[in-house]
């Protein structure tokens, strides 16, 4: 090509580059506008960059570094970054079919991969935000009759529980409930966890501020206290330091403030708020129907078997004492992450294998059509 001729004037080792650049854009251009026009464009395009090399040279002293020197200076390396990515950026734009179809092929496997990664890490992998969280389990009811192999519990098998218990520091249960909060500002729907006495020792996570529940909590009439998460008291109360002691209606009742949880308290239904569980006289006797879910921590030194052969052999005695309730059924004991996510792990890391399978695949075809091109 006769317009090459002028790049004689461009130092050496950009020279080919350079060609391949133009050479490239003339044929793009030859095709759409055809070839006089292009070659017009070629011999202004060589002819300005020779002339831009030699005036750098001539009029302010200034050479081109050689691609591979060591110990250029920083401008010289940000200059040489900004010539390849602009030379990338027009190489992309020459071609936008095969641009388009290899950007969304890899946005496709990484976006896929991303998302399902941060879903397995929050849930299998990363630890729970408590204190030897290894040692917090979570205790259901066993009824292989009714299908519930990991099943809710019912109050009076949960106070026997935790009556005759010795393997635990602490066992509480708990209970979601939805509740209306009014007063001051709009009136908001919040989530709230109702829980027995021992909820917050059994995570070993006090309030930052305030108190927790105390055992005569659970009683009715005395039930009306409430912890409220670092999320609800910084949107709704604007994290006033003197919340602790003041009163919030829920549901039309006044309920007293006694404290605050701290910011890393989580929990998988995103509770905005705890109160006591507080439970009749009558629902504290029911041992037919089961609705609380159960946690407890080990005592040191306790092992989750002993924990566990405890609790048989308290179910087997209340078997045998409430034969027409408790027939049939026991407890059962598991990791508290466990009894979360044991039932989706084996679903989550297929999903996590296959999103790999088709970044893999992704790469294969970008590979596939740059091989295409190359050739």
């Amino acid at each position: 090509m006769k317009w090459t001729i002028l790049l004689r004037l461009v130092p050496r080792h950009l020279r080919d580059p350079v060609a391949g650049d133009i050479a490239e854009q003339f044929h793009a251009r030859t095709a759409r506008d055809g070839r006089l026009r292009a070659e017009a464009w070629a011999w202004s395009t060589a002819a300005r960059l020779a002339l831009a090399f030699r005036w750098e040279r001539a009029v302010h002293g200034r050479g081109v570094s050689p691609i591979g020197e060591e110990h250029r200076p920083a401008a010289g390396r940000l200059e040489s970054i900004r010539r390849d990515i602009g030379f990338s950026i027009r190489l992309l734009w020459s071609q936008p079919s095969f641009t388009i179809v290899a950007l969304a092929a890899l946005a496709l496997g990484i976006g896929a991969n991303t998302a399902i990664f941060s879903v397995v890490d929050a849930v299998l992998w990363r630890p729970l935000p408590y204190a030897d969280a290894d040692r917090i389990v979570s205790v259901a009811e066993r009824r292989p009759r009714e299908g519930r192999m990991f099943g809710p519990v019912s109050p009076a098998d949960f106070y026997d529980w935790r009556h005759e218990g010795t393997s635990f520091v602490a066992m509480a249960a708990f209970q979601w409930r939805a509740v209306s909060l009014t007063g001051s500002g709009e009136p908001e729907r919040l989530r709230t966890l109702a829980v027995s006495f021992g909820f917050l020792d059994a995570l070993a996570l006090p309030p930052v501020l305030g108190r927790t529940f105390r055992p005569e909590e659970e009683e009715l009439g005395r039930h009306r206290v409430v912890l409220l998460t670092d999320a609800l008291w910084r949107r709704r109360f604007g994290a006033a330091p003197d919340i602790v002691g003041r009163t919030v209606t829920f549901d039309g009742h006044p309920y007293l403030v006694i404290g605050v949880l701290a910011s890393k308290f989580w929990w998988p239904t995103e509770t905005d708020a705890l109160v006591p569980l507080a439970l009749t006289d009558h629902d504290r006797g029911l041992r037919a129907a089961h609705f609380l879910g159960v946690i407890g921590r080990l005592r040191p030194g306790v092992a989750e078997r002993a924990a566990r052969e405890e609790l048989n052999v308290i179910g087997r005695r209340l078997a045998k004492t409430y034969p027409e309730e408790n027939d049939g059924h026991e407890p059962s004991l598991r990791r508290l992450r466990e009894a979360w996510v044991g039932g989706v792990r084996t679903a989550l890391l297929v999903l996590l294998g296959a999103v790999g399978c088709v970044l893999l695949i992704a790469c294969a075809n970008v590979a596939t059509l740059l091989l295409a091109r190359a050739s």
